[in-house]
């Protein structure tokens, strides 16, 4: 009997040392799957920094463009509006739809932020128009 008491004894001792070295495993596994998101969060956060700044690079650079884009628009439209006028003014009349397809270039060269050309367009509203 005292044998079977020792063979027990011994069997939940080794089953207790078991279970501690289980419960140890687990507590490291979990610190270590701790540290292991908090390193992957670190890593994706440092990723999406990068991102922002790529981005942010690219808004930059497509402003500028836009920029100088709405530039050249101001630019062939002050043209084109100072040639028309002048042909205009030189023909002494103006067609109704020519005149009306003016003022809307004369407009968006205005959104555009362009100045003058307000005395030729005076100009061409005071000229005969034709409606053909």
């Amino acid at each position: 009997m005292q044998m079977l008491q020792l063979l027990l004894a011994g069997t939940v001792g080794a089953a207790l040392v078991k279970l501690v070295d289980n419960v140890i495993q687990f507590l490291l596994n979990r610190a270590a799957k701790k540290s292991d998101r908090k390193a992957d969060k670190a890593d994706a956060d440092k990723a999406q920094d990068c991102d922002i700044a790529e981005l942010s690079q690219q808004v930059k650079t497509l402003l500028e463009r836009v920029g100088r884009t709405e530039k050249g628009q101001q630019v062939i439209l002050h043209d084109r509006i100072k040639f028309l006028a002048r042909a205009y003014i030189a023909a002494g009349e103006v067609n109704f739809y020519d005149y009306n397809d003016l003022k809307e270039m004369h407009e968006t060269y205005r959104e555009l932020g362009g100045k003058n050309l307000v005395r030729p367009m005076d100009e061409v509203s005071k000229l005969k128009t034709i409606y053909k």
